[in-house]
């Protein structure tokens, strides 16, 4: 007897995963002719894609087993359909495949949905949007003197007292420059391109460990971006 709650291949084409109304987990739920169905987007992109389940309590068995493996991965694998093209595959800890991506034509393009490539792509993305501007980054500001002085609480120094340590450069990260300002007595660091021109600087922090902690998290987030 098969007490599987769907089918050996219950899935819909990607396009009826297509549904605006995902939670704040990336999961999608909706219904398909009296069968229930799950996805999980990202960045507005949809990674895996559920079977048809006959009941709701079994699709939320299914969420639940996603959501707990869905960083694994040692649980996913490529296979290539008989058609030739390729899918990413979730499986859980029992080896029964739990969802699986969008086919594609290469295996190299579902490489791209594998958790730690998710990772620097929404890093990427990220990093394009405080550049462009339109979200902010506590403790960042870029190159523009226009924002000093309209916020009182901003320890920001002018672009010049940064040009002026351009040779502080960090002794771990080339693109970073880090110094001690004489009059405010507090930490700052700046990154610079490859003309030493100041992209970004930050504001003073009172210790050395807390200008660190964020001048790594910048450094790791510009390495993303590069790879």
């Amino acid at each position: 007897m098969n007490t599987n709650p769907h089918r050996d291949d219950d899935y819909l084409p990607c396009q009826d995963y297509i549904i605006e109304g995902n939670d704040s987990s990336g999961i999608t739920r909706f219904e398909n002719e009296g069968k229930f169905y799950f996805s999980f987007s990202e960045n507005n992109k949809i990674i895996l894609r559920s079977e048809g389940y006959s009941n709701e309590a079994g699709r939320e068995n299914g969420i639940a087993s996603v959501l707990k493996n869905i960083n694994n991965e040692g649980l996913y694998h490529t296979r290539r359909l008989p058609d030739g093209r390729w899918i990413l595959s979730l499986k859980a800890g029992n080896h029964q495949e739990i969802a699986r991506s969008c086919p594609f034509n290469t295996e190299e393009e579902v490489l791209v949905l594998m958790p730690g490539a998710r990772k620097r792509a929404t890093s990427q993305i990220n990093l394009a949007a405080v550049e462009a501007g339109s979200i902010e980054q506590e403790g960042i500001s870029f190159a523009d003197d226009s924002s000093v002085g309209q916020n009182v609480e901003d320890d920001y120094m002018i672009c010049r007292e940064y040009e002026e340590k351009i040779s502080s450069k960090h002794p771990e990260y080339s693109d970073f420059i880090c110094f001690k300002h004489e009059n405010t007595g507090k930490y700052y660091f700046a990154m610079i391109n490859k003309n030493n021109e100041i992209v970004f600087r930050s504001e003073g922090y009172p210790t050395t460990a807390a200008r660190t902690m964020v001048l790594s998290r910048c450094e790791k987030t510009e390495k993303f971006r590069r790879e």
